[in-house]
């Protein structure tokens, strides 16, 4: 009896589906031995060295980050890259928006590229959709790297793709390259701790109540009802908030004003340790607050006042150079 076609064709089908079986088995083989980027040693003998990254990067501390004095060079180049630990770790302090994330660039870990050697960091940039905040803060990270390098030498450092065009920001590291004191920390978005004085800030003046403004002038101001002025261009600030005159204990306390950047200064009340009632009479207070370093004032300064609520409101206000308040 003569052959079917479909007996004729089962073999051939069987035959197709066991080569391609046996072909997915080689890729699959070949895809298991094919080395990695970041691991030189399973690369061929004759291939030349891969770059190698270390850890993570981790946050420095915001407070931290202000008492090392860096603000005025940062403001100037952007972006600082020192040695935490000579030849083990680096730190890389920017400034930018104080609200952090995708507001400011943000690293990778540090690859290591032993052929100099030098140090890369890849960046993901700004996201240009997101709304940030208009001021000017320290963001800083600790970068280890995968194995020591001689820190005694000059050792290149570039920054990729900080502002999402592959732009490259080149440095180098020496000897005397070190950042002092400081620490890796958790916090995951380090900043400038809002209303944290710098060490040394001048206590503020209280200004005398003949030399005050009227009551209603700063009712009429949007919450939360702060007037701020140049006491003298560029070196103090006149501010005035709505307190309780008949009882002071009760009023937010002034701690120091200081620059947080070109263009920026930060006012900080604190609170009150009083645990006694308090009454709803208003009254106009007001202090002269004089900055450790004087700044331009031939442009407009915009002054963040923080504290002066209880809901952790801030009052942001624009001060223009001739708007100065006049006291005897």
């Amino acid at each position: 009896m003569a052959s079917t076609p479909r007996s004729t064709r089962r073999p051939r089908m069987l035959a197709a589906l066991a080569l391609a079986g046996a072909a997915a088995l080689v890729a699959g083989c070949a895809a298991q031995q094919a080395p990695t980027s970041t691991d030189p040693g399973t690369t061929d003998p004759g291939s030349p060295p891969v770059a190698i990254s270390g850890a993570d990067p981790a946050p420095l501390d915001g407070t931290l980050l202000q008492d090392l004095r860096v603000m005025d060079q940062v403001a100037a180049e952007g972006t600082l890259v020192r040695w935490l630990e000579p030849g083990v770790s680096i730190a890389i302090v920017l400034g930018g928006s104080g609200g952090g994330g995708e507001c400011i660039p943000q690293p990778h870990a540090a690859a290591l590229e032993p052929t100099a050697p030098s140090i890369v960091v890849r960046f993901d940039p700004p996201n240009p959709e997101v709304m940030c905040t208009a001021d000017f803060t320290l963001h800083g990270w600790e970068l280890a790297l995968a194995e020591p390098v001689d820190a005694a030498t000059v050792v290149p450092v570039r920054l990729v793709n900080m502002q999402g065009t592959e732009d490259v920001v080149e440095t180098e590291l020496g000897p005397d390259d070190v950042l002092e004191s400081a620490v890796p920390t958790a916090d995951p978005q380090p900043s400038v701790v809002p209303g944290t004085p710098p060490p040394g800030a001048a206590e503020p003046e209280e200004i005398p109540e003949p030399q005050l403004p009227g009551f209603d002038e700063l009712l009429a101001l949007p919450d939360p009802n702060v007037a701020v002025h140049w006491a003298e261009p560029g070196v103090s600030l006149a501010v005035f908030t709505i307190g309780s005159r008949a009882a002071p204990v009760c009023n937010a306390v002034p701690q120091a004003a200081w620059s947080t950047g070109p263009g920026t200064i930060e006012v900080a009340f604190g609170p009150n340790d009083y645990q006694g009632d308090c009454p709803a009479d208003g009254g106009v207070w007001g202090w002269v607050f004089t900055l450790p370093e004087a700044v331009p004032a031939t442009l407009d300064v915009e002054v963040t006042v923080t504290g002066t609520t209880h809901d952790g409101q801030a009052a942001v206000v624009t001060v223009a150079p001739d708007d100065v308040y006049p006291l005897d």
